[in-house]
C-alpha cells in the first residue's frame, strides 16, 4: 500500500465513486468531470476496488509520468506500471534504450496478467498506445519459468534465448543480454532488476543467484525466474524482412550511411539483434498490433482527458506524415515501409471488449457544489499566509495533510509558530487511516497537486502540496519536440565531415 492509502477510505460512501464502479462493471459508457489536481486521488480510490486489469491513457508522456508517480503514493509502487514512449520519433533511425525496452515489456506483461497481480494498473500516453508492438500470441509463446533443479539442456535453452531476442555478449550489462562460460550462463531477463547467474550440472540447473553486474558479487539465491521476450522487435523474424528489402537501393548520398544500411540488412538476414532493430519493427509482423491487445476482455480503460488524447493523436499523425516525407527525401526509407502507428480504427475495435470511462478536467479555481472535491488556495511561498490558513482550518475542525519535499522544515516552522499546541501536528511516514479532525500531518513526498475534500457526513480535510504552498511543480522528464516547417537552407548544404 502507498503512504497515503488511508485517505482513500473517505470515498467509501461517495455516490460519485459508486456510480462509476457500477457503470464499469455493467459495461456502460461512463464519464466524470473533476479538477485535474484531484484526479490521482479519485482514480486511486476507483482502481483500489478493481478486480481486473486497469489501463489509464493520457494525452502526453509528461502527464503519464506525473500520474504514475502520484498513484504510487496512493496505491504503492509495486502495483503501478508505466508503458513509456521510446525517445524516438516515427521514421527516425535511432535505437531504443535498453531500459525503455525493459520497462515497456514489464508493462505489457502486467497488462497480459503475467506479473502475478490480478488487477495491475498501467499508465500510457496516447503515443505509446498508437505504436505497433509484438503480437500477444508471440509474447505468450515465448514466456518461460525456470526453476532450480529443472532438467533443461543448456544448448536448447540458448536456442530459446536467441529466438526470444536475447543478445549473446561477453559480459551482461543491460536487460536482454546473456553470456556463457562453460557450464555457467549469466542472463539479464528483460523484466528483472538484476541479472541471474545460472549453473548447470549436466542437463540440470543446479543453482541460480542474482548478482551485481558491476562488482559480480552474489546478491541472493534465486529459486525461480520468469523469462519474457527481450524486445518487441524479435530478430528471428528478420530474414523475411531482409528478403523483402533485397531489391531496394537506398538513396542516401553518404557512403557511411549506405554501409550502415547494408550492415543492418545483413544482420536481419542472419536473424541477429542490432541497436536499430526496432526501426524495422513495422516490417516484422503482418498484423498492426496495439498494446491494447494485451488487455483481457472486460479490462477497465480510463481516458484521462479524452479530448487531449484525440488532439495528441491528430498531432502525432500530422508529425508522422511530415517525418515520412523527410525520410523518403533523405533516401533511407523504403517506399513500402509500413506505418509504425496503428490506425484509430484498431483502438475503436477494443472499445467493444473493454470497459471505458472518460475523465474530463474541470477548472482548478472555485468549488463545485455537486462534487466532494474542490481546488485549495495557492500561497506562492508566503509562509505567513500558509500558517494563517492552517490555523483557520484547525478552528473549523478540519484536518490538514501536507505532502511536501519540505515537510520536515514546515513541521518545524509550525511547531515554532503554534507553541503550546504541538499535539495538533505530527510528522508521519504514512497514513493508514483517514485523518483526524483538528490535526495536521506532515508527510515527505511529492504530488502534482492538492485539493479540499468534503465528505458526505460533513467531515473536511485539505491536502496541500508544494504546488499550492510554494508554486512549485514537480520536475518532469524532458520530452523531445519536433520542429515544424522546413529546415534552414544552410543545413541542406552540410556534408559528412563538415564542422558545425
Amino acid at each position: 500500500m502507498g503512504p497515503l492509502s488511508g485517505l482513500l477510505e473517505v470515498w467509501t460512501h461517495e455516490p460519485i465513486l459508486a456510480e462509476a464502479i457500477r457503470a464499469l462493471e455493467a459495461g456502460e459508457p461512463a464519464r466524470i468531470a473533476l479538477p485535474r489536481s484531484a484526479w490521482s486521488f479519485w482514480i486511486a480510490a476507483l482502481v483500489r476496488q478493481a478486480s481486473r486489469s486497469v489501463l489509464i491513457a493520457t494525452g502526453t508522456a509528461e502527464r503519464a509520468q506525473a500520474l504514475a508517480q502520484d498513484l504510487a503514493l496512493w496505491l504503492g509502487p509495486e502495483r503501478i506500471h508505466r508503458l513509456p514512449e521510446p525517445p524516438v520519433l516515427p521514421y527516425e533511425r535511432a535505437p531504443w534504450p535498453p531500459e525503455i525496452r525493459a520497462e515497456r515489456l514489464t508493462a505489457l506483461a502486467a497488462m497480459a496478467g503475467l506479473n502475478g497481480d490480478p488487477a495491475p494498473v498501467v499508465i500510457a500516453s496516447a503515443r505509446a498506445l498508437r505504436l505497433r508492438t509484438l503480437p500477444p500470441r508471440l509474447f505468450h509463446r515465448l514466456r518461460r519459468i525456470i526453476r532450480v533443479g529443472q532438467d533443461l539442456p543448456m544448448e536448447g535453452f540458448i536456442r530459446y534465448l536467441l529466438e526470444a531476442g536475447y543478445e549473446p555478449v561477453t559480459t551482461v550489462v543491460h536487460p536482454g543480454q546473456f553470456a556463457r562460460r562453460g557450464g555457467i550462463l549469466d542472463l539479464f531477463p528483460s523484466t528483472t532488476l538484476e541479472p541471474i547467474r545460472m549453473e548447470w550440472e549436466g542437463d540440470r540447473i543446479a543453482s541460480m543467484r542474482a548478482f551485481d553486474p558491476g562488482t559480480q558479487r552474489t546478491l541472493r539465491p534465486v529459486e525461480q525466474v520468469r523469462i519474457l521476450p527481450a524486445r518487441e522487435a524479435l530478430p528471428a523474424y528478420g530474414p523475411a524482412v531482409a528478403e523483402r528489402l533485397a531489391a531496394w537501393q537506398p538513396g542516401v548520398e553518404a557512403p557511411a550511411e549506405a554501409e550502415a544500411l547494408e550492415r543492418e540488412r545483413q544482420a536481419l538476414a542472419r536473424g541477429a539483434p542490432f541497436p536499430l532493430l526496432e526501426f524495422y519493427l513495422p516490417y516484422l509482423y503482418p498484423d498492426a498490433t496495439t498494446p491494447l491487445a494485451y488487455l483481457p476482455d472486460g479490462a477497465w480503460v480510463l481516458l484521462a482527458d479524452e479530448m487531449e488524447i484525440q488532439a495528441a493523436w491528430s498531432e502525432l499523425q500530422e508529425e508522422a506524415q511530415e517525418l515520412r516525407a523527410r525520410a523518403e527525401g533523405a533516401g533511407f526509407l523504403p517506399p513500402d515501409y509500413p506505418d509504425p502507428l496503428v490506425e484509430p480504427s484498431v483502438w475503436e475495435a477494443h472499445r467493444r471488449r473493454c470497459r471505458f470511462l472518460s475523465i474530463a478536467p474541470l477548472p482548478e479555481e472555485g468549488g463545485f457544489p455537486t462534487l466532494p472535491v474542490e481546488a485549495p488556495p495557492r500561497f506562492g511561498g508566503q509562509l505567513q499566509r500558509i500558517l494563517e490558513d492552517l490555523e483557520r482550518r484547525l478552528r473549523l475542525g478540519e484536518a490538514v495533510v501536507v505532502v511536501s519535499r519540505q515537510a520536515a522544515r514546515l513541521a518545524a516552522i509550525w511547531a515554532d509558530h503554534a507553541r503550546g499546541t504541538e499535539e495538533t501536528a505530527q510528522a508521519v511516514q504514512a497514513l493508514s487511516a483517514p485523518p483526524l479532525p483538528r490535526r495536521i500531518y506532515f508527510l515527505n513526498g511529492a504530488l502534482s497537486g492538492g485539493f479540499v475534500f468534503r465528505a458526505a457526513d460533513g467531515r473536511r480535510f485539505a491536502l496541500l502540496t508544494d504546488a499550492e504552498l510554494f508554486g512549485v511543480l514537480r520536475p518532469l522528464p524532458w520530452r523531445r519536440r519536433i520542429r515544424r516547417g522546413a529546415p534552414p537552407e544552410w543545413i541542406q548544404t552540410l556534408r559528412e565531415g563538415d564542422y558545425v
